[in-house]
């Protein structure tokens, strides 16, 4: 989103090999490559470990690499 115009510059796909978040579940915060995604199921790569979650608890963050910094705060 470029300002001040409010114009969009780039969508990310959800696809193989996009950079993808967790946003919710017990991985939450965890990031990683998307591997495939199998109806509403996704396999992502993290540390070399491909790990089964939910589709809808994917965010991208750009592809093969994250396009922006974030910080991820845990409260337990």
């Amino acid at each position: 989103l470029s300002l001040p115009d409010q114009k969009i510059k780039e969508v990310f796909e959800l696809k193989k090999d996009a950079f993808v978040l967790l946003i919710r579940g017990k991985h939450s915060g965890a990031h990683g490559l998307l591997q495939e995604i199998k109806g509403n199921q996704a396999v992502y790569k993290k540390d070399e470990q491909n790990i089964e979650t939910l589709k809808k608890y994917l965010f991208v963050l750009g592809d093969k690499k994250p396009l922006i910094d974030i910080e991820v705060e845990h409260n337990i």
